[in-house]
């Protein structure tokens, strides 16, 4: 069965030269106010682990607002990861017209054998809103992904790699190369299905996988 966290992007044709060169200061804005959204965001994330632990259920309006924040940086990493040159919007909303989408499948009923070994907290005493990737904003969901993150760990190291390479691949032919683009997104694709599992968003382990229509693990 297909994963419920979808995430896909479409592959730009030619990309700004000027954008690209600035980019890590023109995510500045974005970072500042979703560092306060990810406040608000590990507060519900926390809260519902708690809902799940005793109802078996997310709640509704809880998990409508993990999916705007998620969605939101779904946007904001594919931005950053160079996937597109056109600005995230400030907002989660689905409505909005993005070359980045990521929907998430609503849950039934959530195992609360499984939420109970995603602890909301983090291994380390380390607090940092914008360490890596991970939106979970350091709440790991330990331990049931930590072999998912000892993989997303050596993944991202060639992502970086390779992001390096594209930055000056665009500023010189205006192209994310095809095999370049094609690694970058099969990367972000698993690290999102990952970030939709800890924050409780599904309790289907994700696939070690980041092809998209991968299957999910039984």
């Amino acid at each position: 069965m297909a994963y419920p966290v979808v995430i896909k992007i479409d592959r730009p044709e030619k990309l700004s030269r000027l954008t690209t060169f600035f980019r890590i200061f023109m995510v500045i804005p974005q970072f500042v106010v979703f560092v306060f959204v990810s406040i608000a965001g590990a507060v519900i994330y926390f809260l519902s682990w708690w809902a799940i632990i005793f109802t078996g259920n997310y709640p509704q309006t809880f998990f409508k607002f993990v999916t705007w924040w998620f969605r939101w940086g779904a946007r904001l990493f594919g931005y950053m990861y160079l996937l597109t040159d056109k600005y995230p919007p400030f907002t989660g909303d689905s409505g909005v017209a993005y070359p980045v989408t990521l929907e998430v499948e609503t849950p039934g009923k959530l195992s609360r054998l499984t939420t109970f070994l995603r602890l909301p907290i983090s291994p380390s005493p380390d607090f940092d809103m914008l360490k890596g990737w991970r939106l979970s904003t350091g709440l790991t969901g330990w331990p049931m992904t930590i072999p998912q993150q000892v993989v997303l760990f050596f993944l991202g190291i060639a992502a970086a790699v390779v992001l390096f390479l594209t930055w000056w691949a665009i500023l010189f032919t205006a192209r994310y190369p095809k095999a370049f683009f094609d690694y970058v997104t099969w990367y972000l694709r698993w690290d999102m299905r990952v970030s939709g599992y800890t924050l409780l968003l599904t309790d289907k382990y994700p696939p070690f996988s980041g092809a998209e229509e991968a299957a999910s693990e039984p």
